[in-house]
């Protein structure tokens, strides 16, 4: 187990007399994020890249040890077999044989999920294309989506009819909140990305977590973009095949003109060089680093599921997002400086904008670092100790806030791990 070292540039740059003198520059600006991953060893991405192909992994024979130290702590990406998921309910009860393979168990999911509340997106949706969120998100009942998908199917997913993509569906809350809760959850969260600060937060408080099921028929996508918060992400295939373009850090600035990032779907790069392109068959499980835009294809009708995620190895790169955040909230609010509320206000509208502000994000750590003080958190005290130093540098290094310095100095001193 690695003792905690930040590979991430926490340093807000939004306070260098330089970076003032240039906030006008959106390029400069962006360029500024870019020196998070400056520690990195940008080679090793950069021969996954050029090689095409990302580490493919066996859980019988790859340590969680491992996984920490080769892919979360150096941001790479990698594919699990379908062993990680073989055990789920949803890789059996999901899927059934049909005339020509595995194919989706409708009735099944009728059964249970018929009744539940669910949202799609319209594929064709030129905001949604573009990356911009989308106004056509259609609100429905889960029975009255697969009446549309079966539809959809028997029409040869034809052109004249809309591509609608069930996204972000918190599958296990609504088991927990449903009045006749079902025994078996449809999956459990593989051990490697167990150590999840963001959604034991969420359970912790009772509140909407990142744990999503996605469901749409062949054709149907996401667009280009980076996880939330630069969280990490895991995605696995319970059913069809997904298509991945995985771009490295940096590569994403090719689309970035003199506003919004703008995905260039006729001239996306070369593979090889500027993009990895990865297919991830059923039961597979794909982890994608923190800062890896991707753009993603469903080239069957398929099933997955997905979480965000952070935890000691990217704690820091997600402060530094945040601030990077509010920086621009700033910005945008820059005429309002003179009001003496000018701070909080901006929290405000980061909490609205960003979904996260910095008493949301030091209220995550101290959860945290309570939990790991008990050392039943987790089987290995190494784990604990490098959650607990990690989150002592992002507070005592970074944070511009002296009463949680001070209750983190109180709780060191009365920390003692055996």
């Amino acid at each position: 187990m690695s003792k905690f070292v930040c590979n991430w540039n926490c340093t807000n740059h939004d306070n260098d007399d330089e970076a003032k003198d240039k906030d006008d520059d959106l390029n400069v600006r962006e360029s500024k994020k870019n020196t998070n991953f400056a520690h990195y060893d940008k080679e090793e991405w950069s021969k996954i890249v050029t090689s095409g192909e990302i580490p493919y992994l066996d859980p019988d024979l790859f340590s969680y040890d491992e996984f920490f130290s080769n892919f979360l702590l150096k941001n790479m990406p990698c594919m699990f077999s379908p062993k990680l998921t073989s055990s789920w309910l949803s890789c059996r009860d999901w899927i059934r044989k049909g005339e020509a393979g595995a194919e989706i168990d409708f009735e099944y999911l009728l059964r249970v999920y018929g009744d539940a509340k669910v949202s799609a997106v319209n594929c064709g949706d030129d905001e949604y294309r573009e990356g911009y969120g989308t106004r056509d998100c259609r609100e429905m009942l889960f029975k009255e989506y697969v009446d549309y998908w079966k539809d959809y199917i028997h029409s040869g997913y034809s052109s004249t009819k809309p591509c609608l993509y069930l996204k972000d569906w918190h599958i296990v809350r609504y088991h927990k909140m449903c009045d006749e809760p079902h025994s078996e959850l449809p999956y459990t969260t593989p051990l490697y990305f167990q150590s999840d600060w963001l959604n034991e937060d969420c359970d912790r408080n009772d509140i909407e977590d990142f744990k999503f099921c996605y469901m749409g028929p062949k054709g149907s996508f996401t667009s280009f973009h980076a996880d939330v918060y630069g969280s990490y992400s895991w995605s696995a295939n319970v059913i069809g095949v997904k298509k991945w373009y995985l771009y490295p850090p940096g590569t994403e600035m090719k689309f970035k003109g003199s506003g919004k990032m703008k995905y260039d779907w006729e001239n996306p790069g070369a593979p090889g060089r500027d993009y990895i392109e990865v297919i991830q068959n059923a039961g597979e499980c794909l982890f994608v680093p923190s800062g890896w835009h991707h753009v993603v294809w469903n080239l069957v009708d398929t099933i997955s599921i997905n979480h965000n995620w952070f935890n000691g190895a990217n704690v820091c790169y997600i402060w530094k997002i945040l601030q990077d955040a509010f920086g621009d909230v700033e910005r945008e609010l820059e005429e309002f400086h003179h009001i003496p509320e000018f701070k909080q206000q901006c929290q405000l509208v980061l909490k609205a904008n960003h979904g996260m502000h910095y008493e949301g994000f030091v209220e995550i750590l101290k959860s945290v670092y309570a939990s790991r003080r008990k050392v039943n958190a987790f089987s290995n005290t190494d784990h604990i100790q490098y959650d607990i130093d990690a989150i002592s540098h992002v507070i005592r290094d970074h944070c511009e806030f002296p009463e949680v310095v001070s209750w983190l100095s109180d709780e060191l001193l009365r920390t003692e791990l055996t």
